[in-house]
């Protein structure tokens, strides 16, 4: 079991999200990336433009300090792009468009997140299928653990691509599976209990019990160990049914279209709903393990 102490605190969070239709596909995201970005990027990919909308929403108002630490987590990152890339080269046999090229690289959405908040600090990026939020949050208690950085700036984000179908194999459900996309950001910094001053924002809840599970059994010692009596648990809500070792715990569903970063979206909805028991978010990562992590609102 990889088990990370720190208790970090959630400052602030901000997200798009939509379900995709089956005819027209994904809806333009020209309008909301107007209304939050401070620059106007040329050649940026849907994905890129996602991770802009979801960090700009999650900052506001107010930029934050220029050492903030930067982690973005998803399962495909731009994947509508890097799928265009491969049909010119492999289907056409030609050259893709520099632009085209660069955005598939997995971290080239944090260059432009960096960009438009004024960040100079750690910028990562980390996949692992549908828990890439708790890889990312992993990284971000490292670093913040080891003073690395004093704040950080943490999405996941995971766009759609057509047809449909196609997306529905690559996510491993069936072909009729509604879908979606988001992108999903928290501000955080390590445990400081309720307080706000001039330059601390209100603690909305915290995180604790950040694990990878490497099995079944590690699991129901995980929840042992973090206590489950009055929590309900959130696991991906496209899986009807909830390993052993959560049997018998209350359910929270979102009501989100199926997407690997729909972990992110839950945690926001249930922030924002009136919900006041602790919140067990799980979900597996394909390679038979299980990853984890307790969230307790402020009342």
């Amino acid at each position: 079991m990889s088990l990370f102490s720190p208790v970090l605190t959630i400052r602030s969070t901000g997200d798009h999200y939509q379900v995709v239709d089956p005819g027209r596909g994904p809806a333009s995201l020209k309008d909301a990336l107007a209304a939050v970005c401070r620059d106007r990027f040329r050649r940026i990919d849907r994905y890129t433009q996602l991770a802009l909308i979801g960090s700009g929403r999650c900052v506001g108002d107010s930029l934050p300090a220029r050492d903030t630490g930067l982690y973005i987590g998803s399962r495909f990152a731009s994947l509508s792009n890097t799928i265009k890339v491969h049909e010119q080269m492999v289907a056409g046999g030609s050259v893709p468009k520099p632009a085209n090229f660069i955005n598939t690289l997995s971290n080239s959405a944090g260059y432009y997140v960096a960009r438009s908040l004024g960040l100079g600090g750690r910028n990562l990026f980390v996949s692992r299928q549908d828990a890439s939020l708790i890889a990312a949050l992993q990284l971000a208690a490292l670093d913040l653990r080891a003073g690395a950085v004093r704040q950080a700036l943490i999405g996941v984000v995971d766009e759609s691509s057509m047809p449909l179908e196609e997306h529905c194999r690559r996510l491993d459900v069936p072909g009729e599976t509604s879908l979606g996309e988001g992108s999903h950001w928290f501000t955080v910094s390590l445990d400081g209990g309720n307080e706000t001053t001039a330059d601390v924002q209100p603690a909305l809840a915290t995180l604790t019990h950040l694990a990878t599970l490497a099995n079944g059994e590690a699991l129901a010692d995980w929840v042992e160990k973090v206590g489950a009596a009055g929590t309900r648990v959130w696991w991906p809500e496209q899986d009807a049914e909830l390993p052993a070792a959560l049997a018998g715990l209350p359910r929270y569903r979102a009501g989100l279209a199926c997407y690997s970063a729909a972990m992110g979206g839950a945690m926001i909805r249930y922030l924002g709903s009136n919900h006041v028991e602790p919140l067990l978010l799980l979900a597996p990562d394909g390679a038979n393990r299980f990853h984890g992590v307790r969230l307790d609102r402020f009342r």
